[in-house]
């Protein structure tokens, strides 16, 4: 998934894909490993909208996930 480095966040469309796309491995079985250049914003977008897929968790949750 391409996003501008340092000034991008992913749309709305981006973040549907990406979660897709690690829904479809984990069903395969598969692990899956999220990272960008800064490890700050994008990555972290996508893992928290994930756990709050799987996990019928709040936001804070999943932000503070360990």
């Amino acid at each position: 998934m391409e996003v501008e480095d340092f000034v991008g966040t992913p749309s709305l469309w981006q973040v549907t894909q990406a979660l897709a796309f690690i829904s479809y491995y984990q069903q395969l079985g598969q692990c899956v490993y999220v990272h960008c250049k800064a490890g700050r914003t994008r990555s972290a977008i996508i893992v928290a909208c994930y756990l709050m897929m799987v996990r019928p968790t709040l936001l804070f949750h999943s932000l503070s996930f360990n």
